[in-house]
This record gives C-alpha cells, structure tokens and sequence, in this order.
C-alpha cells in the first residue's frame, strides 16, 4: 500500500541519510526512528513522574515516539532515568508549517499515536489524559498542552531479524532476513519515493508534478504578476501580525496596465550619462534620481546595487589624483621639477653652494667651501699667512 506522504520531501531525504542502517527498513515490525527536527510550531505532551514510574522497559535508550496512523513520527524524547528532570519528561510534538506547499508535520486534529521503542521491541500505548488544555483529546492541536498520567498497552511487537521482505527490488528490502514475510512493497509512480521502507506519495496533490519539481506561484491569468511556470498557488509567506509583499500573491493592482504590478515597479534614471543609468525602468523615468561624475570623478557601484559618484581630485586643483606630480615647486631650488603639479621638499642652495642638474626633480646641491672657512673656493687666495716670514701676505 502506498502511505500518503505527511513530510517535505527534503525533510524525507534528510531523514533517509541518517536512517538508511535504521531498524525501520524492516516489516514485520517497524521501531519509529528517533525524530529531531523542527518545523516551527508544536504542541506539547507532558509525560508525569507517575507516567514514567509506570513504564517497564530494558534498553538504556528507550524512548516515547509520536506518530501518525501512517507510521511517521512527528516527536519523541528519551525516558530513561538520565533524560528525566524531577522525574518527569516533555515530548514536543511538531506540526505542518505553513510556508511550504508540503504536509512536514502533524495536521490540526489528526489523531496521535503513541509508541514505546525498547530496543527490537515496541508497544503501543493508549495514554490516560489527565489533563486536557485543549480540550481535543489525543489529537494534534497546535500550541495544545496534554498532561499524561498513566497508559494502557495495547499491542507489542518484536523485530525479528531473520523475517522480512527479501526481495531487493522492493521498497522495504531487508538484506539481513532470511525468511520472506509476504510484506515486500514496490514504487509504482515515477514520482513516489522510498524511505525507511514506507512509499512516499511523491505527488500529493496528483497533477502529475513530483513535489520536487513544483513551482508556487500566481496562477491567475488576469494578475500582474502571473507566472506561467507555476505548478501549485502561491505560498503564504506571512505569520502572526507581521505584513511582507509576497510576490507570489495575485491580488495586487497594475494602475499603468504595463504588466507589472505596482508594488514591484522601478523607476530609474533614463540618461545615458549618468552612473545609476537604468535603459529598462518599469515605470516612468525619474531623472531626478540620475547621479552624475563629472571631471576626474568616477562611478562605483556598492555591494547593494546603488551608485555613488567617487572624488578622485582630491585637492580640487583640475588635476585627476592619478596624474598628479608630486615635486619641489620652487624654481630657485636645486630639486625644482618643472612638471610637478603637488609641492614636495625643496633644496634651496645657501651661502657659496649652488645647483647642479636638470629642472626634472634630480637636481643636487654643489658645496663650494670645502673647508667651511666661509670663503667660496673660487674666491680663496693661497700664500703665506706668518707674519714673520719674508713672503708674509695679507690676502
């Protein structure tokens, strides 16, 4: 029989990774895997000290699993002694959302099974509701609250590792079984799936589109925004109080008839000149928005798709800052560099000294009073200086 599928097919194929070894491949008796995921809203069982002092079980593992009449399990928790807080434990027990076109979850008033996995062995119980806050019964109620008290157990079963469905081909093959049980299931629709030895219905609404492949979208021909590709309607994208356009919901008006809905229309700059130019607005051009680069300006385009216009002359001198020279500006100077268009250090001769170079910037400073007597060397008159001598000479 194929079961109807009660969870996104993502979710499914995230679950067949960690359980492809699981115990729940096998027929005769399926042991619900241990459930951890969150779909966004739950409800909660809470299982009393006097619950859990109840129940008899061996493993050291041994958990509670919520599930439907389908087999798939919707929450469990652990109720050995080391899991317990003052002796007692809380199961959440989560839901479908809303934000997907796929059942991933409980549905509001679909009847909850419980079922205790010790080891290969599981029991079926048939808990005692001694307090009801939602007033459902054991039913699925979203943000409900159930307080379980005591059980009954209806049924028990034991995996059996040599009986099972031996035929590889089949959905629910068990290599480890010896002995076939009858039970072996086999996909018939290209669409359906197997996982954990259960047929996923892969086409839950039966239009022929495997989940995976649908598309959500506004399907309304007479709408704004109506997507020709769309497989499934659109998806409601808003929860609680909080207001977000969705672009996938075909109430929106088209006040200029031009096939885009007001919400989504852009108005942008049509001159060519400018940075943020935008040659397909879908409304009417705004040029008031136009950002414009003028001289040695530039435009640069942010990582949020908006434009600004960058200064690239800095010292507003009409000289873009990659062309500018930066040198001595003073013609008296030995370094002086003609071309300079920035001032730099200059090296103005001093007292006998004097340039030596070209007015490119690589001019150098000449010392001409090697003996720093303050006499310039072309001025120095060699003779004797004692006054004593013969050939004294004053100069």
């Amino acid at each position: 029989m194929k079961q109807k599928n009660t969870l996104n097919l993502p979710l499914l194929i995230l679950l067949f990774v960690f359980t492809v070894f699981s115990k729940n491949v096998h027929s005769q008796c399926n042991i619900p895997n241990f459930f951890e995921e969150n779909t966004g809203s739950n409800m909660t069982i809470l299982l009393s000290p006097t619950f859990i002092a109840n129940l008899s079980y061996e493993s050291e593992d041994v958990y509670v699993a919520i599930t439907n009449s389908s087999g798939f399990v919707f929450g469990s928790a652990y109720v050995a002694t080391d899991y317990l807080v003052d002796g007692q434990q809380s199961v959440a027990v989560w839901g479908d959302d809303t934000f997907t076109p796929e059942i991933d979850g409980a549905l509001a008033g679909e009847t909850l099974i419980m079922k205790l996995v010790d080891g290969y062995n599981v029991y079926n119980l048939t808990p005692i509701i001694a307090l009801d806050l939602s007033g459902n019964g054991f039913v699925f109620t979203q943000n409900g609250i159930l307080n379980l008290s005591s059980f009954d157990i209806v049924s028990s079963c034991s995996y059996n590792l040599n009986l099972g469905c031996i035929d590889s081909l089949a959905c629910n093959y068990n290599p480890d079984a010896s002995s076939d049980d009858g039970s072996c299931v086999f996909i018939q629709d290209e669409c359906d799936v197997c996982l954990n030895g259960l047929i996923v219905d892969g086409d839950t609404d039966d239009d022929g589109v495997c989940e995976v492949d649908e598309i959500a979208g506004c399907m309304d021909e007479s709408a704004c925004n109506f997507n020709p590709l769309a497989t499934n309607p659109p998806i409601d994208i808003n929860s609680g109080s909080d207001t977000t356009v969705n672009p996938m919901a075909c109430y929106y008006d088209d006040s200029d008839n031009d096939g885009v809905c007001d919400v989504f229309e852009i108005s942008g700059c049509t001159d060519s000149l400018a940075c943020n130019y935008d040659e397909d607005p879908t409304t009417d051009s705004d040029n008031s928005l136009c950002i414009f680069a003028f001289g040695c300006d530039s435009c640069l385009e942010t990582e949020f798709g908006t434009w600004v216009v960058i200064d690239n002359d800095l010292d507003d001198d009409g000289i873009c800052n990659e062309d500018e020279i930066i040198g001595c500006q003073d013609s008296l100077a030995c370094n002086f560099n003609i071309a300079a268009t920035d001032s730099a250090y200059c090296l103005v001769p001093v007292g006998c000294e004097t340039c030596s170079g070209e007015t490119d910037g690589t001019g150098t400073i000449v010392d001409n009073d090697s003996d720093d007597d303050g006499v310039c060397d072309d001025d120095e008159v060699l003779g004797c200086t004692d006054t004593l001598a013969c050939s004294y000479s004053e100069l």
